[in-house]
């Protein structure tokens, strides 16, 4: 119960902070709940039912919405109304918003926040499912699937994979003091990603290393001239990272075991 009590305190002060950038800005703006949106969307849904079932596939649709709620909320905490809600992210490419961070700082907090809304969630959702099994056994289980999806797919999003949110932040903290070290650094982790995976015998971290290193190629992406992260701003910014990537490493270990080598 201490840990429910806990959990639901860290999950107040995660919506206390949102609450305000949600109430007093226009109402959100829906895109991608159209025809083809939908159908891609439920199909994706019917391929991770068919693989993991269909509790965690509606708990890892949910999962995603959340993230997406998290980088939402982030650009309009900066003051851009204009960011847009996506039922999928990937679909035809389109972006929350055409709002250009003015500082690495604001796009550091952008790419995080999505990750980082999910924190508190996946945290009330573990204590509930530790909590409830006498009173609703399938709402035990709900909650116990829903973060385990939370764990694991923000987990997988904070590997320092460009174009991941965690790529997004290794970048700018490497560039705010070795401006032409990104690259090689893109380079090092995808290299050392790809050993860890196969000291771990996981295909799935094997093809995201892979894919991470692709994209060093086929990427040019130059990061726009503004300030970048001071010496201070670096230090929180490499606290807040590690410490969100170790979380929900915790919550979304399993993954990495999801498909063995052997």
């Amino acid at each position: 119960m201490l840990f429910l009590i806990l959990a639901s305190m860290l999950l107040m002060a995660s919506l206390s902070m949102v609450r305000p950038a949600l109430a007093d800005g226009p109402p959100l703006v829906l895109q991608g709940f159209n025809g083809a949106g939908v159908v891609l969307g439920f199909s994706c849904f019917v391929a991770i039912a068919v693989i993991m079932g269909p509790l965690f596939s509606f708990a890892l649709l949910l999962a995603f919405m959340l993230h997406e709620f998290g980088h939402v909320m982030a650009h309009r905490m900066l003051g851009d109304e204009g960011a847009r809600f996506r039922l999928i992210p990937f679909w035809n490419g389109a972006r929350i918003s055409q709002y250009t961070p003015e500082t690495d700082l604001h796009a550091f907090f952008i790419a995080l926040m999505g990750p980082g809304l999910s924190l508190a969630p996946m945290v009330v959702s573990f204590a509930l499912a530790e909590t409830l099994p006498g009173l609703s056994p399938i709402a035990a289980e709900f909650f116990w699937q829903f973060a385990l999806a939370l764990g694991a797919l923000n987990f997988v999003n904070l590997l320092p994979l460009w174009p991941l949110d965690g790529g997004r932040c290794i970048r700018l903290m490497v560039q705010s003091h070795f401006p032409q070290m990104g690259p090689l650094a893109a380079a090092a982790m995808a290299a050392a990603l790809f050993g860890f995976a196969y000291s771990v015998s996981s295909v799935l971290l094997a093809l995201l290393a892979l894919v991470g290193a692709f994209s060093l190629i086929t990427k040019r992406d130059e990061p726009p001239a503004r300030d970048t992260l001071s010496r201070r701003e670096l230090g929180i910014a490499f606290t807040a990272y590690f410490a969100s990537l170790s979380a929900f490493f915790l919550g979304g270990w399993w993954v990495i075991k999801l498909i063995p080598l052997t």
